[in-house]
């Protein structure tokens, strides 16, 4: 008991660093393959390894919080067109789904949709307010005039490429599982709401069934046509909205980056890009002239074949993501990742060659000395019969490119056929029975057929003699 008490303890130390190793690797193998993550509003996200779980495309798994966003500026202020008090903006966008922060980077695939939500929220003045008032933009500085009058407020999004603040083409797909129709995400007129929880989002994305989406119906649109006109006047803004119908959360579902951005080769540098979200107003183009008024716009094709200005009140984008070009099983996560230069790879290989077994070497003559002296007779002179004379038998001669093979690489063993004792005695017997005055010795220098005939087969006597 006492030995037992008094163990050295270096072997305590061994001991105890090996039950941690076992625990840390156990612990490693129960981390879940699914991890959930609590958002801000109060739901879920799943987040898991794309490489070792593949989930279906229409899954509630794929839904997941993305990157945040940041102001990038305020363009233009808007004022009330009575009063004259300027309105207090704010957008707020969400990305739920098709990104995943991966050592301390947010990455996306080319290949995969990705979802983007966004609304927008007036803090100095309600919904009711605002949908009876009107607005103008407040122009300072230019040859135009001072008020352009705002016919409906709207959201759009795109993406530019970090390194030079190009812009990249985004593709929206239809609801349809084969090849549909692809268009750019278009302007969406906005009225101001809260943004719906990311839960929702998730629930309502595949939605097709008419009752289910009528629960989701108050929280994405406002319905003009169910409003009092009598509350709300000739020029307020409900009237100046394009359709019946408004919405009030802007949806990019199904998006996807184009084509035409280069990221197909895992092994180069990483190019980030971010998305922009962009609050505007689209006035008439009559009144706004164009003419350099300091404030970024774009010029819209409206439904009923007129043209509109959508003018840049706020942008916000994310931080720079990483959009990858191939599946996510091309790409090792940064633990795993090794840089192999060429002269790394052929120290690996001289490493390598180094530490293979001794069997991989081919006989040579100090490894025949090294055996006993019977053994080592055996190999050099075993003839069955000491009175019958063994005639040399021609070996095949290496080619040249074996031989510079065998120079240059000491481990080089040309790829023979194993015979077999039996294979070699039925060669024997057929041998025989070709050669009926011969016998079952070894040939002779008079027995020229029988020599001729061995060496046709290129047999090897040796090995033979190794096996005996």
């Amino acid at each position: 008991m006492n030995e037992m008490e008094n163990t050295d303890p270096v072997l305590q130390d061994d001991l105890v660093s090996k039950y941690e190793r076992e625990l840390s690797t156990e612990q490693e193998e129960d981390t879940p393959v699914i991890l959930t993550q609590l958002n801000e509003d109060g739901t879920t996200s799943n987040y898991f390894d794309k490489r070792k779980l593949k989930i279906a495309p229409r899954s509630t798994l794929q839904f997941k919080v993305g990157p945040p966003f940041e102001l990038v500026r305020d363009y233009c202020p808007v004022v009330e067109s009575h009063t004259g008090r300027t309105l207090d903006l704010r957008i707020i966008p969400r990305i739920d789904r098709g990104f995943d922060h991966i050592d301390e980077e947010w990455v996306g695939y080319k290949r995969n949709y990705f979802t983007l939500v966004s609304t927008f929220e007036t803090a100095n003045c309600d919904l009711d307010t605002f949908l009876k008032s009107s607005f103008d933009l407040l122009v300072e500085d230019s040859s135009v005039e001072n008020r352009l009058r705002v016919q409906y407020f709207a959201i759009k999004i795109k993406a530019k490429n970090d390194d030079d603040d190009t812009e990249i083409n985004l593709v929206q797909h239809t609801a349809k599982r084969d090849k549909g129709p692809q268009f750019c995400p278009s302007v969406c007129p906005l009225v101001p709401s809260p943004l719906p929880k990311h839960q929702i989002i998730r629930e309502a994305s595949n939605v097709r069934n008419i009752t289910k989406m009528k629960k989701y119906d108050s929280t994405f649109y406002l319905h003009r046509d169910h409003v009092n006109y009598e509350e709300y006047g000739v020029d307020s803004l409900l009237f100046s909205y394009p359709e019946d119908s408004i919405q009030k959360v802007a949806r990019y579902e199904r998006v996807q980056f184009a084509s035409s951005i280069s990221v197909k080769k895992p092994s180069q540098q990483n190019k980030h890009f971010s998305l922009h979200v962009i609050l505007g107003a689209v006035v008439d183009p009559d009144t706004f002239h164009g003419e350099n008024p300091g404030i970024p716009y774009d010029e819209l094709a409206l439904k009923n074949g007129s043209k509109g200005m959508f003018v840049y009140l706020q942008e916000m984008k994310t931080p720079p993501l990483i959009i990858r070009g191939r599946s996510p099983s091309n790409y090792a996560s940064s633990q795993r990742i090794t840089v192999r230069t060429p002269s790394s790879v052929n120290s690996s290989q001289n490493s390598t060659k180094r530490k293979m077994p001794s069997m991989a070497q081919p006989l040579n003559e100090s490894c025949l000395n090294a055996r006993p002296s019977k053994r080592r007779s055996k190999v050099a002179l075993g003839a069955p019969n000491s009175g019958a004379s063994i005639s040399p038998i021609k070996s095949r001669q290496s080619t040249p490119m074996e031989a510079s093979k065998e120079n240059e690489d000491p481990f080089f063993r040309p790829n023979k056929r194993v015979e077999t004792l039996e294979h070699i005695q039925n060669k024997l017997g057929a041998l025989k029975n070709q050669c009926p005055d011969s016998s079952l010795k070894y040939p002779s220098s008079s027995s020229r057929g029988m020599e001729g005939c061995l060496e046709k087969e290129d047999l090897v006597y040796s090995r033979v003699f190794l096996l005996i």
